[in-house]
């Protein structure tokens, strides 16, 4: 017999604790993501990932969650790591909880508003269409 066993993932959240969930209860349902360099393909100087997430249990209650990632070949520059995430109640308005996680991750960084923007917009336009 083979067993199987259960993904979980802890996901950071803003002003509260994190949360964990099992994958399978949670599946994405959206995803907006961008990479960027400087310096060249092959030897890239400088990285920066931005990804913003949307998971959503049966019961409509759902989690938004980004993260900012800066690397650099540089000698004495820092790497950057920031998160940001929120849980949406039952019915909540998703789109809103998309704006609120890019604005914390730009709070957090002070940079790549555009790429950050870009992102959300992104992830917004992948949540599944609402029937009229």
């Amino acid at each position: 017999m083979t067993e199987t066993k259960t993904k979980t993932r802890t996901i950071t959240l803003t002003g509260r604790a994190p949360v964990a969930i099992r994958e399978d209860a949670w599946p994405e349902i959206a995803k907006g993501w961008a990479v960027d360099y400087d310096g060249s393909d092959e030897s890239p100087t400088k990285t920066f990932k931005v990804y913003i997430r949307v998971r959503q249990h049966a019961d409509t209650r759902a989690i938004v969650y980004g993260r900012y990632e800066y690397h650099s070949a540089w000698q004495g520059e820092r790497r950057r790591d920031e998160r940001a995430g929120v849980l949406v109640p039952a019915g909540g308005d998703i789109p809103a909880a998309i704006t609120t996680v890019a604005d914390a991750l730009m709070e957090q960084v002070g940079a790549a508003e555009a790429m950050i923007c870009r992102v959300a917009r992104e992830c917004v336009a992948q949540l599944p269409a609402e029937h009229l």
